[in-house]
């Protein structure tokens, strides 16, 4: 799985260690999410990047 998030995000990492627990392989990257969102036409507000995560998987 490829997570895109903002470096300050605690809630994403919390999220993304009880992803790994499960046996997930997860790649990180902390540029934000503006790109995977123009590239899955997924709007910019309201956002989740959990919601993004789970339709990029």
């Amino acid at each position: 799985m490829e997570v895109w998030k903002g470096p300050p995000t605690a809630a994403a990492k919390d999220w993304i260690a009880i992803v790994q627990q499960a046996g997930i392989t997860v790649r990180v990257f902390d540029t934000g999410n503006n790109g995977p969102r123009a590239k899955l036409g997924t709007p910019k507000k309201p956002g989740s990047a959990t919601l993004l995560g789970w339709v990029a998987m």
